[in-house]
């Protein structure tokens, strides 16, 4: 099966949103919004001229009953399932994917037998907390005169601070940054910052790569001592 979202023009919007129903979170809490594009078929998103997809997420989440916000591309949560295929593009100055709220996440690949597939461009942003490339999937990442902006922490589960991981859990994954590309992590809570290439203890094994040009940069921004870059920390 296959399916094709596009969002095009200034003003254009897909919204999803969710408002708590139990202050201060626990098992009767709502559940945050989740879209998944190319979960098990190919599925394609097309963001353009202004368009945006905003997911806000206001349940509340806690370690004991975590409530994500997610964007899967390619793939499902379930590193025993296959998946799919999923391509994403946003393109242009004011076109977006904002993933906004409690434990915002976006996974490119995800899950055995899927592929991801990302690209930002022409001043297009995406905006979450945690971003994951090839997690035991393949998964690509291509910024060309993109923005990515990786900001806070989750409340929920292992209350992780903001990271870009590539190729983790036995996945590949591959990003550019290309033409003036910018990538900020940022996160001035007590769980820092990372920026992780291959993978890492919780997530062991995985190849991860990473390529700057064109006066691209990459910013990250924590506490003193909070940020940590690892590359092949557990795979390569």
């Amino acid at each position: 099966s296959s399916g094709a979202l596009v969002i095009t023009g200034a003003g254009s919007m897909v919204a999803m949103g969710q408002q708590s129903v139990l202050p201060g979170g626990g098992p009767g809490e709502n559940a945050n919004p989740m879209l998944r594009v190319g979960q098990y078929g190919l599925g394609s998103l097309d963001i353009n001229q202004g368009g945006q997809l905003v997911l806000q997420g206001n349940a509340v989440s806690t370690a004991a009953d975590a409530r994500s916000t997610t964007l899967f591309i390619g793939g499902i949560d379930v590193d025993t399932a296959g998946g799919g295929k999923g391509v994403a593009l946003v393109s242009g100055a004011g076109s977006a994917i904002k993933v906004q709220g409690s434990d915002a996440y976006i996974a490119v690949g995800i899950g055995p037998g899927a592929n991801g597939q990302l690209a930002i461009k022409d001043q297009g942003l995406v905006e979450a907390t945690i971003m994951n490339v090839g997690r035991n999937a393949v998964g690509v990442l291509a910024m060309d005169g993109g923005v990515l902006n990786l900001t806070g922490q989750y409340s929920g589960g292992a209350q992780y601070g903001a990271a870009l991981s590539i190729g983790h859990r036995g996945g590949v994954g591959v990003a550019s940054l290309l033409n003036g590309s910018v990538l900020t992590i940022s996160n001035p809570g007590s769980a820092g910052v990372s920026l992780n290439l291959g993978g890492t203890a919780p997530n062991p094994l995985g190849d991860g790569s990473l390529t700057l040009d064109g006066a691209s940069r990459i910013t990250l921004v924590s506490a003193p001592g909070g940020a940590t870059v690892s590359i092949g920390g557990d795979g390569s």
